[in-house]
Formats: structure tokens, C-alpha cells, sequence
């Protein structure tokens, strides 16, 4: 009996812990820790977990943008800011027209006349020859020399001033011998037709005008002697409203054109 006993404390010995240890907490993954603080421990067959690293300080995000409204801008303003950093060369060429006789000058950013002016180009006799040139050199208040040629034998040079047959200032294309240049007061009646030796003559004011809005080294000059092309180049002028330049405009840089010196170039 006293065996029976002893078996029975020891069975309520072992009641008493087991209800004891149902009254243990037990550490939950999200729950807070302390500093020091040893998680899931208490829970057997688990691996301790080390605290998790600092988070990042991150910047502050940078804020949005401003949207530019684009009524502030007319889209004619834009183009010309964007056109206006460009070297000339990129943004125009000049378009020599036989057939009409007028000298184009091209938006090379749509292909389209943007201005225009009379010329006389080559007669059947001493015609504009090339098709493709550019202009290499660019000459004030130049002298005349007669070219070899039979038409210039016995002729003499002729110094710079309003009455030199190749004007107040010229463009050189480089080949044949033919520029772009002004001419004496006494051939404007002939501009607009063939009248020249091969060259493309201008009004004095109006080859300066040209220099001053478009002109540079190396800018493209196309020779064109087809009439469809001549009719296109003719329809997209009207539809932009580009007229023939009158030939005494420019009139403003003749005075100091007259001393050599060429007109300024915005």
C-alpha cells in the first residue's frame, strides 16, 4: 500500500507540471523584442532568429517635374529656337531655278521655299552648266578679270564699285567659273531672263539681302531645269505666301557694301 502511494504522488506530481507548462508563453515571430530580448528560444526545435538589419535611409523622393504648358509656346517660336542654334549649312540650300529663272532658297527641314528672288541665269549660247555645287568662297566689293574665253578677248579688268560686272559682292560654286554675284543698275531690266555668260545675276541689293539671311561656306546650290519641278517649286511658293523678292530689297547694306563691307548675318 504505502508503494501505491508513492506511485500515486508521483502521478499527481506529473499532472501538476503538465498543467504548469501549458501556462508558459511562447514568443510569436511578430511579436515586439526588446532590446537584448533572444526570440522563438522558448520554443523547442526552432533555430533563433537574429534581429533583422536597420532599414535604409533612403532620400526623400525628388519632387515631380513641372509640366510646361504648351500654350507658352507657339510652335513657330519653338522651330526657330531649335533652328536658330544650327549652322546655316543645316538649315537652308539654295534651289536655281532655269526654268522659271529664280533663285529658291529651301527650308532643308521640310524641302520647301522659304524665300525667293530673280535671276538671269546663262543664255542658250553661254548656258549655266553643272547641276550640283556649292558655294566655296564669298567675295565684297570683288574685281573683275575676263575669264579666258573668246567672248573676253580684249576686255580689261575692271576694279570694285557699282558698275563692275560682277557687282558688289559674289558667291563662288566653285566650278566653271560661275557665281552667284550683283550686277550694274543697267542689267536689272534683264533680270528674271537669260542674259549672263553662265553666271546667276542678282540685283546688288538683293544678292546682299541673300547673303545676310542664308548664305554661308558650303552651303548647297542645286541647278534645276525640269519644268515639273519648276511647277511644284512655283505651287509651294503661292501656297506659302513666297513672293519675288522686289530688286531693290536690301537696300538697307548697299551704302556700307560700297566700302567693302559685308552685311551682318543674325
Amino acid at each position: 500500500m504505502p508503494q501505491v502511494a508513492r506511485l500515486g504522488g508521483l502521478s499527481n506530481l506529473l499532472k501538476t507540471l503538465a498543467q504548469a507548462a501549458t501556462t508558459l508563453p511562447v514568443w510569436q515571430e511578430s511579436a515586439p523584442v526588446g532590446r537584448g530580448a533572444r526570440r522563438l528560444e522558448s520554443l523547442p526545435g526552432r533555430v533563433p532568429a537574429s534581429a533583422p538589419p536597420p532599414a535604409p535611409v533612403l532620400p526623400p523622393p525628388a519632387p515631380p517635374a513641372p509640366k510646361r504648358d504648351r500654350a507658352q509656346v507657339s510652335p513657330a517660336a519653338g522651330a526657330a529656337a531649335v533652328r536658330d542654334g544650327r549652322p546655316r549649312t543645316e538649315r537652308f540650300k539654295l534651289q536655281i531655278d532655269l526654268v522659271q529663272n529664280r533663285v529658291y532658297v529651301i527650308n532643308k527641314d521640310t524641302g520647301k521655299p522659304i524665300d525667293k528672288f530673280l535671276t538671269s541665269p546663262g543664255t542658250a549660247e553661254h548656258p549655266t552648266v553643272g547641276s550640283k555645287f556649292k558655294v566655296t568662297d564669298i567675295f565684297a566689293l570683288p574685281t573683275w578679270y575676263p575669264p579666258k574665253s573668246k567672248w573676253a578677248e580684249g576686255l580689261k579688268p575692271v576694279g570694285p564699285g557699282p558698275d563692275n560686272p560682277i557687282g558688289l559682292l559674289a558667291l563662288d560654286l566653285g566650278a566653271y567659273a560661275q557665281l552667284i554675284h550683283g550686277v550694274p543698275k543697267s542689267k536689272y531690266a534683264l533680270l528674271g531672263q537669260p542674259a549672263s555668260k553662265g553666271c546667276l545675276r542678282m540685283s546688288n541689293e538683293n544678292v546682299l539681302l541673300l547673303y545676310h539671311k542664308y548664305i554661308a561656306r558650303g552651303i548647297e546650290v542645286d541647278i534645276n531645269r525640269d519644268p515639273a519641278k519648276s511647277d511644284l517649286l512655283r505651287a509651294q511658293s503661292a501656297a506659302a505666301g513666297v513672293r519675288d523678292r522686289k530688286i531693290d530689297e536690301g537696300a538697307e547694306f548697299y551704302a556700307d557694301a560700297l566700302k567693302g563691307k559685308l552685311p551682318p548675318q543674325p
